[in-house]
């Protein structure tokens, strides 16, 4: 089983429910993407497992790539290929967006969506 100890984390990128940080294994940028397990009812099935299953099964460019699920005692931890880039809400605190910028973002949202709800998936976080 791999160890979360064999990442070093460089930033955290958001926390709450879930936390995103960026790390480094060696020379590879990852992103770490912790899911607590407190409180989770679904059968048995931890919903960090199922979607990491989800997402090795999707050939979908624009979604991060999962390279392993880390199963710790109270968290389980998906790391994927970090792609670079700032989450929208930290672009807003650094400079004002342009509508056309914004319109870009949502419309490429929007395509991605779809091909996802093509395939019956549904993102309720959204």
């Amino acid at each position: 089983m791999p160890s979360f100890f064999q990442y070093n984390i460089t930033e955290t990128i958001t926390s709450g429910r879930l936390t995103f940080q960026r790390a480094f294994s060696g020379a590879r940028r990852v992103l770490l993407c912790s899911h607590p397990r407190e409180g989770e009812r679904d059968g048995g099935q931890r919903r960090a497992v199922k979607e990491y299953r989800l997402l090795q099964s999707l050939n979908e460019p624009a979604l991060f790539k999962p390279i392993e699920l880390i199963e710790a005692e109270t968290t389980d931890v998906i790391v994927f290929e970090d792609p670079g880039g700032q989450p929208v809400e930290k672009l807003k605190l650094h400079r004002s967006l342009s509508l056309l910028v914004c319109m870009q973002i949502a419309v490429r949202l929007a395509e991605i969506v779809q091909r996802l709800h093509d395939r019956k998936i549904l993102h309720l976080g959204l």
